[in-house]
């Protein structure tokens, strides 16, 4: 009842009773949370979430700001042009902000709040800015393979960053890394992938 009231568009998203009956128990704790104090909730590739829970945040993104919730949600530019009702419905209640290519700054910046500052960082930015292109998804990815193959260590409550960063054996792009991910897994698991992309 809750959503044919307040986003008729959405009962296709939600069409069972009882999958509308939990996104209007959903609304009701998470507007008794806000009440008490401001709610942040965040998606990382809004486009990923099953469509039940998009509809959901369609909901909460129709209830009006003072409620004190805040919704962020991330997105590639064409991925929602494919998407279904509710993550459209959801991306057409949002506030869109695009973010740019980061420049060698940025990503020091991103860089240097991952791993602390350090005389080894800036041979690090230079040559992983110059592999990601200023993207900030691959900078993340480039990053944590570092930290997967030993490449950047922790210890002792520091990161431990190699010398002679622009020497070291890298992947030329995120592609390479995304393979050799492939290539780790299991058989099994690679079939089951294959048998999923078709």
């Amino acid at each position: 009842p809750c959503l044919a009231a307040l986003a008729p568009e959405l009962l296709q998203a939600s069409a069972s009773p009882a999958v509308s009956a939990a996104h209007a128990a959903l609304r009701r704790l998470l507007l008794a949370f806000a009440d008490r104090m401001p709610l942040v909730i965040g998606v990382d590739d809004l486009t990923r979430l099953d469509e039940a829970s998009a509809a959901l945040l369609a909901l909460l993104a129709r209830e009006p700001r003072k409620q004190g919730i805040t919704l962020i949600a991330t997105s590639e530019r064409t991925a929602l042009e494919t998407a279904d009702s509710a993550h459209r419905m959801f991306a057409a209640s949002a506030e869109r902000i695009t973010l740019d290519s980061l420049d060698i700054r940025a990503t020091r910046g991103v860089l240097a709040s991952i791993f602390g500052h350090s005389p080894e960082l800036e041979g690090m930015v230079e040559r992983l800015h110059a592999i990601v292109h200023g993207n900030p998804r691959d900078l993340l990815r480039v990053a944590q393979h570092l930290v997967d193959h030993a490449i950047v260590r922790y210890r002792a409550g520091a990161w431990l960053l190699p010398s002679g960063f622009a020497q070291l054996e890298l992947p030329t792009s995120t592609g390479e890394i995304l393979r050799d991910r492939l290539h780790e897994v299991s058989p099994s698991a690679r079939a089951l992938a294959r048998a999923w992309a078709l």
